[in-house]
């Protein structure tokens, strides 16, 4: 009778003990993670999928601090300072500098290999350095051309263009239609284009040309075979066939596409939720940019990385993975605020949002947009290249020396 009550009392120590020693392996984390405001739509997306993760893991808390101004600056004081967050978001454009400030920890022993996969190649590119991965990222937009259906009608043209010497037909025929008359009253140019550098660098890349060596980090974007891609795109603004939207008192191309000033742009997909408010009416469609030697485009992407200072990054890492996983992806993909990076998801979001399947196609193309440390400098050293072209062109001074102009800029983006 003693012995049946010793093990009784022993046995009830022991799942006491035991459940003390569960409760206290459960520690509660409170996780910080900074992003930049965006639409509601976005807002309420992401908010969704932090929900999703709480009660996934109930043991960590996320606060969302939603930074405003100019979240680079105000990212580079929270580093310098040691109070950034544990998670941010990193533009690929900025990835580089961040890495090599080391303000970010590379995730690659906590991940997966065989899920890395999963994710779109060219899109990790842009997060990462010497085989080590820094972010991952949660969605994207390459660049593709929109054009109006009922324009392209009346100019007689049956196809979309596939390729540069098409695409000149189709420019041409464009601007006849519309000096007849027959492309409506706003009508002024056949395509809106800007100049900015991680812009026209897609007519370098379908030249089989780029911007930047990121494997070598030197700036190319004045080599002949680059030299070559962009003249094409300057001769469309000598013949009359580009302009930039201030040219035809707009903010942006999607305004000169909405308003029918335009029946042809280059953009991504941040304007298909604005042509449904400003021009619901709208008769267009998408479609890849026609290609010159190759095919190329633009990707613009966002990661989620984990900063240096973090004292949580088992945590950290699990809320990475789950905010660029299936599930929370999928939620993404229902909304259609932009594309999924994971390969697996792509047939689900053509189905869902049929009109973007051009995006889908044109992607396998395309160049994150990351142009090493310097990035930014670069791309802005090459746009100022392309303003002093556009103006001289659009003013008819067609002798000036391009080589040169790029070759000026290409040695001040060093």
């Amino acid at each position: 009778m003693k012995l049946k009550k010793v093990l009784l009392l022993l046995t009830t120590i022991l799942i006491a003990s035991c459940g003390k020693r569960v409760e206290s392996t459960e520690e509660k984390v409170n996780l910080s993670v900074s992003v930049w405001g965006s639409s509601p739509e976005e807002t309420a997306l992401v908010d969704r999928q932090i929900l999703m993760f709480e009660e996934k893991y109930p043991n960590i808390k996320v606060t969302k601090e939603v930074v405003t101004g100019d979240y680079n600056q105000v990212l580079q004081t929270n580093i310098a300072a040691r109070i950034e967050s544990d998670v941010f978001y990193i533009d690929s454009a900025v990835a580089p500098m961040y890495i090599d400030k080391k303000a970010i920890l590379p995730l690659n022993e906590y991940l997966d290999t065989e899920d890395l996969k999963d994710f779109n190649d060219n899109l990790l590119e842009g997060f990462s350095e010497d085989g080590k991965v820094y972010g991952l990222p949660k969605d994207y937009n390459p660049l593709v051309l929109a054009y109006n259906k009922d324009m392209f009608e009346k100019a007689e043209i049956s196809s979309v263009p596939r390729n540069w010497e098409e695409w000149l037909i189709a420019f041409q025929k464009l601007k006849s239609a519309g000096e007849a008359g027959k492309l409506g009253k706003n009508f002024m140019y056949p395509m809106s284009s800007i100049t900015a550098g991680e812009r026209t660098a897609t007519f370098i890349l379908q030249n089989g040309g780029d911007v930047f060596d990121n494997e070598n980090g030197r700036v190319t974007f004045n080599l002949d075979v680059a030299v070559e891609g962009l003249k094409y795109f300057y001769n469309l603004i000598k013949d009359g066939y580009v302009r930039e939207p201030r040219a035809m008192g707009e903010g942006w191309n999607g305004d000169a596409f909405a308003r029918e000033k335009v029946a042809m742009t280059i953009e991504g997909g941040w304007m298909i939720p604005y042509l449904a408010t400003a021009a619901p009416n709208l008769n267009y469609d998408l479609a890849k940019i026609p290609m010159g030697k190759e095919e190329g485009t633009m990707l613009f992407s966002v990661a989620y990385s984990m900063g240096r200072n973090t004292k949580y990054p088992k945590e950290a890492v699990e809320f990475i993975k789950f905010m660029t996983g299936k599930e929370a992806q999928m939620l993404m993909v229902q909304s259609g605020l932009g594309l999924p990076t994971r390969k697996s998801l792509n047939d689900k979001f053509i189905k869902l949002h049929p009109t973007k399947e051009a995006m889908i196609e044109m992607s396998p193309f395309g160049r994150a947009y990351n142009f090493g440390k310097k990035g930014l400098k670069v791309a802005n050293e090459l746009g100022k290249a392309n303003e002093i072209i556009y103006i001289d062109y659009v003013n008819g001074k067609y002798d000036i020396d391009v080589k040169k102009i790029l070759d000026d800029y290409a040695e001040k983006a060093k």
